[in-house]
């Protein structure tokens, strides 16, 4: 099977947080990224919890940007303060 690279670009705090994720399908890279970045030296035990939290919500799963091919967005308030995520499919050869 084909394996997908899919980039995400966060924004929280002040700070750009860029990672990787190989994956088959955008949702099971999501999953990944949100058990690394949850538990990343970037924030605390606290905000993890309520990232992984918001991502266990079935209505509140990345939506896709109209009218762009394979990029997402995905947003949640943590304690006043935006996460801002977006997801991209990156091929890369």
């Amino acid at each position: 099977m084909y394996m997908n690279t899919f980039t995400f670009i966060v924004e929280y705090l002040g700070g750009t947080y860029i990672s990787q994720f190989e994956s088959l399908d955008m949702m099971t890279a999501f999953d990944r990224w949100v058990t690394d970045f949850s538990h990343s030296e970037f924030i605390t035990e606290k905000e993890g919890t309520v990232i992984r939290w918001w991502a266990s919500q079935d209505d509140m799963p990345p939506c896709i940007i109209e009218n762009v091919k394979n990029i997402w967005f995905w947003e949640v308030r943590i304690n006043r303060k935006y996460l801002r995520l977006h997801i991209i499919k990156t091929n890369i050869t």
